[in-house]
C-alpha cells in the first residue's frame, strides 16, 4: 500500500508489487534469448546467413551488374558508331585524294594541244571557214484572228472558261 500527502488532502493508492517479483527461470530465460540475439549478431553463418543470404548476395550482384550493363551500353554503341565514322572519314580522304590525282592526270591529257595531235593522228583535220554551212530557216508567223466579243452573261461565261481552259493549256 503507497500512502501520498499533498495539498491538504490523502489519497491512499494500493498497488500489487507482485509485477516486480521476478522468477530467476524468467531471467535466467531472459539472458539466454539476450545471448542468443547478440550471438546471431556476431556469428556470419548464422540467422539469415543459414536461412538463404547468399541467394541475396547473387541477387545483389545481378543487380550491379545489371546496373553495369544499362550504364555502359549507349556508351559501347556510341564508340562503335564513332569508329564506323571514322573509318568512314579516312575512306572518304582516300577518296578525294585519288579523285584529285585522277582530275589532275585527266588534265594533263586532254590539254587543245594534245587533242589537235590526237585528232591528227587519227586523220581528222581542223575544219576552214570555206566548208562550215550556214543554214537559214523561214519561219512564218502564226496570225490569230480575233473573234467578235459576247456581250451576253452567256457569252461572257464562255470566255471565262475559253480563257482558263487556254492558261491551263487545253
Amino acid at each position: 500500500m503507497l500512502i501520498y500527502r499533498g495539498s491538504g488532502k490523502t489519497a491512499v493508492i494500493e498497488t500489487d508489487l507482485k509485477m516486480f517479483d521476478v522468477d530467476e527461470k524468467e531471467s535466467a530465460r531472459r539472458a539466454q534469448a539476450n545471448r542468443e540475439r547478440a550471438k546471431r549478431f556476431e556469428d556470419p553463418n548464422s540467422g539469415a546467413s543459414k536461412r538463404g543470404n547468399w541467394f541475396f548476395w547473387i541477387l545483389f550482384a545481378m543487380c550491379v551488374l545489371a546496373a553495369f550493363y544499362i550504364y555502359l551500353s549507349p556508351k559501347i554503341d556510341l564508340n562503335r558508331i564513332d569508329n564506323q565514322t571514322i573509318a568512314a572519314a579516312n575512306r572518304l580522304d582516300e577518296a578525294m585524294r585519288e579523285n584529285a590525282r585522277l582530275q589532275a592526270s585527266l588534265e594533263a591529257m586532254a590539254t587543245p594541244a594534245k587533242v589537235e595531235e590526237y585528232a591528227a593522228a587519227n586523220g581528222l583535220f581542223r575544219e576552214q571557214v570555206s566548208q562550215i554551212t550556214h543554214i537559214t530557216v523561214n519561219v512564218e508567223k502564226i496570225i490569230e484572228v480575233a473573234q467578235p466579243k459576247n456581250k451576253t452573261a452567256l457569252g461572257l461565261i464562255n470566255d471565262w472558261i475559253g480563257g482558263a481552259l487556254e492558261f491551263l493549256g487545253f
